[in-house]
């Protein structure tokens, strides 16, 4: 998992109204500029980016990081939204994604 974090503008927003975003893509760069503006507008982002394990060549295996499996990525997505919640001690985020990581939002 590849991530950026984007910390809220403290000045413009306070935190009991502040709810933070889980964004899911592809590349996190492409997030940089939302990311920016969504914090600099008092919200918590954090973009991320799956990375395919490439350590073992079982097809079966790399299959499970395919996001446009219908069972692989639920249960891949159900973890990695969860583990990113915890990590960051949010109780509930507004998840967005974006091309196939869509399914997992």
């Amino acid at each position: 998992l590849i991530y950026r974090y984007f910390g809220r503008s403290r000045a413009r927003s306070k935190r009991s109204d502040s709810v933070p975003f889980i964004i899911l893509g592809p590349n996190v760069d492409h997030w940089k500029d939302t990311g920016k503006l969504l914090a600099s507008r008092g919200f918590n982002v954090m973009a991320c980016q799956r990375v395919q394990d490439d350590t073992d060549n079982n097809d079966d295996k790399k299959h499970r990081y395919d996001s446009t499996t219908s069972t692989g990525a639920a249960v891949d997505g159900d973890e990695l939204v969860l583990s990113i919640l915890d990590a960051l001690r949010w109780n509930r985020a507004i998840l967005v994604g974006c091309d196939a990581d869509s399914i997992l939002a």
